[in-house]
């Protein structure tokens, strides 16, 4: 009894001192309250998950937890990459749906118009939206024609989106631009097909689809067929034949010639070896709503086996084509064989194949492999090529030209072993080189000696008449084309044979001789890497002018802005230009053999604000009708500039800048038949001053000028297809000439006080013409030998 009773009080004790310690525990050693640590961790990893940016998310970074993302949020952000700077003239346009959705991929043009074009549009730049923002950047600087704004009473600039027949939103640009600001199109859902390409199927007279059929989108005067602008280019593919042709928006039918009066046409053609142009006329309203379909008249092929002179077929490996010409067949033999788009096709398995072929041609042909000469000629056969059948033919190639070998020393007597070099054989004519016509320029080709430094290559057979040959052999520094160090020239008017190597032995290369070496620096002295210099050469009349680029170079500076100019030839004088980013320096009338050149770079000033040049202005009537790319505006200053303008980017109301100051000749011509219109002596051009000579101002050319058209065919009937037509009136003057369209036509713009013109085309004798209202046809007698 005693001892249960001391028993449940020890247990009474037990319990009671439980009690009372309980609220001391660390929370720790309760698993109940484990249990809420952790589910308070799992709500706060959950808000961190959902509050987190998306480059810190569970599916992006796995690997962080949530602890690492907490730390991520609070770290400071990353700093951004700066955006490359736009050009300083340069235009943001946006292209957005009406729901202000960027439009990708659309074409935007900056254009310009004049009161005298009746309010037609002269594009000078388009750019295609891109990005995620749908923007257009357009700089002004890469525009081509008038760029500087003028009162709008003037000039008009304005934004529009590139769309056939002026469709599309437009936005007029009120001087002086805002460069900074962001300028938006909206673009119609209904007009967004105008931004899409034309396509175009090709089918033959069965319907069945024909592959492989070059296309080309043409704008065209209507009733001067061949006169006009290409659009773009695409062959027919797929399964269904078809061409799609991306369309360079407003030069189809919102440019100038529309403007001016003149009629267009667009259409598409196909340049294959029939006697008709295969030409495909396109409603200009309309022509996007469907896949237009163009039928190829009945036509067969041509299969051209292609055999080397022991009679083995060829191989594809060995480079070899068969390349065709053709021309209406029974054409007289001075009407020459004429190309055609992919006029070529590679020689596989032995066998060359042209599957359209028209059924009334004459084919001429000849086969070579590439970079390798041979001594085969063309061979000209007639059909007859029936419909739906293919006509077989061999080529057999001639005796290949003449190898040559030759082993290649340094400057220092060591073979050139294993060595890439540049090597040419030169043609030199035996007369001296008219220093206007520039330089001579070689074709050349790399080459690699072997182990002993020897090489080996092919040359022509024959030395042309006039002319001597030699081989010449260039080595250039590592890694660097542009610069020379050593080379060799060798004559080569020898007898070659065939059937031998034809030895020359050993070729030892000399040190190239400095031509001009030097340092480009800025302004401030520090010099310029990766710049561009350039050596002109003067023409006979001991200037720079021409249209050429450089005519040695360009080449690149090192870190330090150094450059060297190794020269086998040597100008008696030269120029040098550096640029670099907008920056230009220029030293003149240099002397060869020096190394100290500084070229000074400065901030391009552009023509038209140069202070050291002057400007022009003049305007004159004229019929509403005449195409302004048929005149030309000449200036010429004696021993300091000669320009030609084509009116047709700045109209008859003309101001032009930049031109060098004196004393000017001013003048107006038909462009391409030479036919001087007016001309002015005496105008002083003076530096940073617009003249402005009253003899410039409203010259009346109204009734004084008219087109001349014909239509050229020989005594059957047949078209002179694209020929040069040279034109004089009755007293000589005159000289120009123009081409003939695929169907003999061509249209001279002449003056009203010649009624008799003499023309003349190859092969044939001067016939006269007399002008009279529309196409008249001339019959070209071919030349005879007397």
């Amino acid at each position: 009894m005693a001892v249960r009773s001391l028993l449940g009080l020890v247990g009474l004790f037990l319990i009671l001192a439980l009690l009372l310690w309980a609220p001391w525990r660390p929370a720790s050693e309760d698993p109940r309250a484990e249990d809420t640590r952790q589910s308070e961790q799992a709500v706060a990893e959950h808000q961190v998950e959902e509050t987190a940016p998306d480059s810190l998310g569970s599916e992006d970074h796995p690997e962080l937890d949530a602890g690492e993302k907490r730390e991520a949020l609070a770290a400071p952000p990353e700093t951004e990459v700066e955006a490359e700077p736009l050009p300083e003239r340069a235009l943001q346009v946006q292209v957005v749906d009406p729901e202000g959705n960027p439009e990708i991929d659309i074409p935007v043009v900056f254009q310009v118009s004049h009161p005298q074009f009746a309010g037609g549009r002269f594009p000078l730049l388009e750019v295609k939206t891109e990005g995620p923002k749908g923007i257009a950047i357009l700089d002004l600087d890469q525009a081509r024609g008038v760029k500087e704004p003028e009162p709008p009473a003037r000039l008009e600039y304005s934004l529009a989106l590139a769309l056939p027949s002026g469709k599309g939103p437009s936005l007029v640009l009120e001087p002086p631009i805002d460069f900074g600001a962001l300028y938006q199109l909206v673009l119609d859902p209904e007009l967004k097909k105008w931004a899409g390409p034309l396509k175009v199927q090709v089918v033959d007279a069965s319907g069945n689809p024909a592959p492989g059929v070059p296309l080309e989108l043409r704008a065209e005067r209507r009733n001067e067929p061949g006169q006009g602008n290409d659009m773009a280019r695409a062959k027919t593919e797929g399964p269904e034949a078809i061409a799609e042709l991306e369309i360079k928006g407003v030069r189809i039918m919102q440019s100038l010639p529309l403007a001016m009066g003149i009629e267009m046409d667009l259409l598409v053609r196909s340049e294959l070896p029939f006697s008709e142009p295969l030409t495909l006329i396109l409603d200009p309203d309309n022509f996007m709503e469907k896949v237009q379909v163009m039928e190829l008249p009945p036509h067969g092929g041509l299969r051209v086996a292609v055999v080397d002179s022991k009679g083995k077929p060829l191989t594809k490996d060995q480079g070899a084509s068969v390349y065709l010409r053709y021309r209406p067949l029974g054409s007289p033999e001075t009407v020459g064989f004429q190309r055609f788009r992919d006029d070529w096709r590679p020689v596989e398995n032995g066998v060359a194949y042209f599957p359209y072929i028209g059924l009334n041609v004459e084919l001429n042909m000849w086969a070579g492999i590439h970079g390798i000469g041979t001594q085969s000629e063309s061979i000209s056969f007639p059909g007859p090529v029936r419909a739906g059948e293919v006509l077989e033919k061999t080529y057999f190639l001639g005796e290949p030209w003449p190898y040559v070998t030759a082993r290649l020393f340094d400057v220092s007597g060591e073979a050139l072993a294993d060595q890439e070099f540049w090597m040419a054989i030169r043609h030199d004519s035996i007369q001296p080189r008219n220093p206007a016509s520039g330089p001579y320029r070689p074709s050349y080709r790399k080459y690699k000696t072997d182990g002993e430094g020897r090489f080996q290559t092919q040359v022509a057979g024959h030395v042309r008449d006039g002319y001597r040959r030699s081989m010449e052999c260039l080595i250039y520094e590592k890694g660097r084309r542009d610069v020379l160090r050593s080379f060799v020239r060798h004559d080569l008017n020898v007898e070659l044979r065939a059937d031998s190597d034809n030895d020359l032995g050993d070729l030892h290369l000399q040190a190239v001789p400095l031509l001009a070496a030097g340092q480009v620096v800025n302004e401030q002295g520090r010099p310029v890497s990766n710049a561009r210099v350039a050596l002109w050469i003067p023409w006979d009349r001991g200037t720079y002018q021409s249209w050429r680029r450089a005519e040695i170079g360009p080449f690149s500076t090192d870190q330090d802005g150094r450059f060297a100019i190794y020269r086998v030839e040597f100008p008696s004088t030269f120029r040098l230009e550096a640029w670099s980013h907008r920056n230009t320096a220029t030293l003149d009338d240099l002397q060869p053999g020096l190394d100290n050149h500084l070229l000074v770079l400065k901030k391009t000033v552009p023509r038209e604000k140069d202070p050291n040049l002057g400007h022009l202005k003049g305007h004159f009537l004229i019929d509403k009708g005449i195409a302004m790319d048929h005149l030309e505006l000449r200036i010429r200053i004696p021993n300091v500039t000669s320009r030609g303008l084509s009116l047709m980017e700045i109209g008859p109301r003309y101001h032009v800048r930049g031109i060098q100051p004196g004393i000017a000749s001013v003048g107006l011509r038909t462009h391409g038949t030479r036919f001087n219109l007016f001309q002015i002596e005496g105008v002083e051009i003076l530096a940073g001053q617009s003249c402005e000579d009253p003899r410039l101002q409203g010259v009346d050319l109204r009734g004084k000028l008219r087109y001349l058209r014909l239509q050229l065919t020989d005594g059957a009937g047949r078209y002179a297809a694209k020929e040069h037509v040279w034109i004089y009136d009755a007293e000589g003057k005159g000289g120009g000439s123009e081409r003939t369209s695929q169907d003999g036509r061509v249209a001279f713009l002449v003056p009203t006080d010649s009624a008799e013109f003499s023309i003349n085309i190859r092969g044939s004798k001067p016939a006269t013409v007399r002008w009279q209202e529309g196409f008249q046809t001339v019959i070209m007698e071919p030349k005879t030998e007397d």
